[in-house]
């Protein structure tokens, strides 16, 4: 039971990018595929203000935030706002093309070497038989913390509202209004 928990717990890493996917899906109406490209230039830009500036991992992660929001905002004005009025295809293949110059990017200014934080070594606690370390349990506060605003802002704003009707439902609507009635 305890290995099933374990095995359970560290398999929850790949959820982040998926559930961002998807959130992109819905808002953007076009599946962009530079979503882990995104969480590498946040890792990179953590791991500069960890080494470079000597900050805590905490803050790190809080700078690394606003630069990875920086760099979608900038990647959206150029590649993605140009082509909104074509058909997701062309956009899906032009996110391809952003993960392909974001990550080479980030391999000529960091290189291919392995990395790592600078953060102090813990020791895990044990609940109830399961081995949890400090960095996981911030890890999946944040991640609710975050979930639960990104729920808020869909349900509660007009700009989700807006965004997350589906674009087939008018077509059909408008499809069905204008049919001859028989």
């Amino acid at each position: 039971m305890r290995i099933r928990l374990q095995r359970r717990r560290d398999g929850r890493h790949p959820r982040a990018p998926a559930v961002a996917f998807s959130l992109l899906w819905r808002l953007l109406r076009f599946p962009n595929f530079a979503v882990s490209t995104y969480l590498t230039v946040g890792a990179y830009a953590a791991l500069v203000l960890n080494h470079g500036v000597r900050a805590s991992i905490e803050l790190a992660w809080l700078g690394a935030l606003v630069v990875t929001g920086a760099v979608a905002l900038v990647v959206d004005r150029i590649a993605f706002r140009p082509m909104r009025d074509r058909r997701p295809f062309s956009l899906a293949i032009a996110s391809i093309g952003v993960a392909f110059v974001l990550e080479n990017v980030v391999r000529f200014i960091w290189g291919n070497d392995f990395r790592s934080y600078d953060v102090p070594v813990t020791r895990g606690m044990s609940v109830a038989g399961l081995r949890v370390g400090r960095e996981q349990l911030l890890i999946l506060g944040v991640a609710v913390v975050l979930m639960a605003l990104a729920q808020a802002f869909l349900l509660r704003t007009r700009l989700a509202s807006r965004c997350a009707r589906p674009p087939t439902t008018r077509c059909w609507r408008r499809s069905r209004a204008s049919r001859p009635s028989a």
